[in-house]
């Protein structure tokens, strides 16, 4: 399978997958399943998609993210898509709407910059407002 996945040491938390070359609806359910399967599903989820050369089919869209909240997209704090062509942008854009209408927090994001940010916000330590306590 095209994916892997991995835990981002400069920000504790984070797991990203990658996902390369074609890749199938049904490869894609399979790597929810193993991130979301289990007891502990990660807060804040990264999915790189810039190295995909092929998309699933835009009337897919809407049942891809029935699979996803299915799977546990939900029981996910964040997850950030990061796309590199405008018609990757378009597909992953249905895949947001459709996944808000199920209660999903997922954003897609055409710059890695940008969605390690909006993850960072939902990983980041409560900083207590006010003066300091001695």
């Amino acid at each position: 399978m095209p994916a892997s996945i991995t835990h981002d040491v400069d920000l504790p938390g984070l797991t990203v997958v990658t996902l390369t070359g074609s890749v199938s609806p049904g490869e894609i359910h399979e790597v929810r399943t193993l991130l979301y399967g289990g007891d502990r599903p990660p807060r804040a989820v990264l999915w790189d998609c810039r190295g995909l050369t092929s998309y699933p089919p835009s009337e897919g869209m809407a049942q891809m993210a029935e699979d996803a909240h299915g799977s546990g997209l939900s029981r996910a704090n964040r997850v950030a898509v990061v796309v590199a062509s405008e018609v990757a942008y378009g597909l992953a854009r249905m895949g947001e709407a459709h996944a808000a209408e199920l209660g999903g927090d997922l954003q897609i994001f055409r710059e890695m910059d940008s969605a390690r940010r909006w993850l960072r916000e939902v990983l980041a330590p409560a900083v207590p407002s006010g003066p300091p306590l001695i």
